[in-house]
């Protein structure tokens, strides 16, 4: 059974090379799941705006965004 690091959270410190095993040690080993197979409970208002704040600054390297 491999155990799945929980990603820290928005506002977290990392520290050095500690986080940067940490970070991709969950990158790594996350996986996507179909819609279906999502349920409750689903992530509250604080969450989703985190979520938000981090997808808005992922590198667009292909520049499809303005």
């Amino acid at each position: 059974m491999s155990v799945i690091p929980r990603p820290p959270g928005p506002d977290a410190e990392l520290a050095g090379a500690n986080a940067n095993e940490t970070m991709l040690a969950f990158l790594n080993t996350r996986r996507s799941c179909p819609a279906p197979a999502l349920g409750a409970p689903g992530p509250n208002h604080d969450e989703v705006q985190a979520l938000l704040r981090l997808a808005a600054r992922v590198p667009d390297h292909r520049r499809l965004a303005p």
